[in-house]
């Protein structure tokens, strides 16, 4: 996986991308100092992010701060919830956008992510998302590319709702499988024509042309089971996928809307 290391140099190896429940402490101390560095090479400036950011975290904002605009903020910020410190990370984005200095704030944030082990960056869009490797984000690309037709319309708005739920903080571990999977479903049926029905009933339909190898029938089938035993819509059973299965789900599921929408074309 290629990421950006913490100097931003290529020296210095990041940690894994662990961190999705938390904001540490250091990561805090630093986004305060990153605000602040480029905020400064602008007049008046640290008085209003100073502003902006104390009223955010509920600090009432002083006019003339002992010891620096920056240093009342990183008390109270290390008090902070942990999501409130990710939601203060967008409430910047239109601040640096006025200053046309996103790319520069996008470019410090997006390092100390990295280099504390967090899972989000921040897009050009000002929203934070769920890091990943460069081949996966090719596929997620892919996917949005192959659902351009309107008849993958209703794929569409769960494809949606599985990136959000893979984006949140923290990730909505069920919503991600749950969506992703009915993303798959509506194509498959889409490409073979069933209106209403189910993923099985397009492998049933695939079968019988002879569309797929036995295998990969063999390999949705199993997702297929996965999904009414652990996320399915009126499962009993506690949601139990650890990440790693998550993930699994998530591509796969993809990468089934990628193999039914081609078979559409065909």
């Amino acid at each position: 996986m290629n990421i950006r290391g913490f100097t931003g140099s290529g020296e210095c190896v990041a940690p894994q991308r662990t961190i999705d429940n938390d904001a540490p402490q250091p990561f805090r101390q630093e986004l305060v100092d990153a605000v602040f560095q480029i905020a400064e090479q602008f007049p008046d400036e640290p008085q209003r992010f100073h502003r902006v950011l104390s009223q955010s975290i509920g600090l009432q904002p002083s006019g003339n701060p002992y010891g620096g605009y920056s240093m009342p903020l990183d008390g109270r910020l290390s008090r902070s919830e942990w999501p409130r410190v990710y939601d203060l990370i967008c409430r910047l984005v239109p601040e640096f956008q006025r200053l046309g200095a996103l790319d520069a704030y996008r470019e410090n944030v997006n390092r100390l992510l990295s280099g504390n082990g967090i899972v989000w960056d921040l897009g050009a869009d000002g929203l934070l998302h769920r890091a990943m490797p460069a081949v996966m984000q090719a596929q997620v690309m892919a996917v949005i590319r192959a659902l351009q037709d309107p008849r993958f319309e209703s794929t569409n708005r769960h494809l949606q709702d599985a990136i959000n739920a893979n984006d949140a903080r923290p990730r909505r571990d069920r919503d991600v499988c749950a969506n992703a999977y009915d993303a798959m479903e509506s194509v498959a049926k889409v490409a073979y024509g069933l209106g209403t029905g189910t993923l099985g009933g397009a492998l049933d339909e695939a079968q019988r042309r002879e569309d797929l190898d036995r295998f990969t029938v063999g390999i949705l089938r199993g997702l297929e089971t996965l999904r009414h035993n652990r996320f399915g819509h009126g499962t009993t059973t506690p949601f139990g996928l650890k990440p790693a299965e998550v993930d699994f789900v998530y591509f796969t599921c993809l990468a089934g809307i990628l193999l039914f929408s081609r078979l559409h074309l065909l």
